[in-house]
């Protein structure tokens, strides 16, 4: 059963300055793994940043869609908390995951949660780039 679904397109080049933030400002959205990632290649930088930034976005949606349908909107958090929390990185043929914090949203949320499992999807072309969450 799907319990949230979130999505989120993002033009790449809105990123644009960011590489020039400093890394302090960046650590406020990004992990420090995650912006290994980003920096590893110069290139691809900025989508890069925007693949880390629109996952993000996509699992805030798709948390937060969950929350409200179980009634677990007592307690409320920002994207930039959930940004804290979540980390995008890839696995075995570079599939897409993230690595999310459940401890410290259930402290947040002053509820336990189920058993949540996580799949993501992240499409991108040289302007834009889309992902997707599904929580089941």
């Amino acid at each position: 059963m799907i319990l949230g679904l979130g999505c989120d397109i993002v033009k790449v080049d809105r990123f644009e300055d960011w590489p020039n933030f400093t890394k302090d400002r960046l650590l406020k959205v990004f992990s420090e793994q995650e912006l290994n990632y980003c920096f590893s290649d110069k290139n691809l930088i900025l989508q890069r940043m925007a693949i880390c930034f629109s996952v993000k976005e996509s699992f805030f949606k798709a948390f937060s869609s969950f929350l409200v349908k179980s009634n677990k909107t007592e307690h409320e958090f920002s994207f930039m908390f959930a940004c804290k929390l979540v980390e995008f990185t890839k696995t075995t043929w570079d599939v897409p995951t993230l690595k999310i914090d459940w401890l410290s949203f259930e402290e947040k949320i002053q509820d336990k949660l189920p058993v949540i499992s996580v799949d993501i999807s992240v499409s991108h072309e040289s302007d834009f780039v889309f992902t997707n969450v599904i929580l089941h």
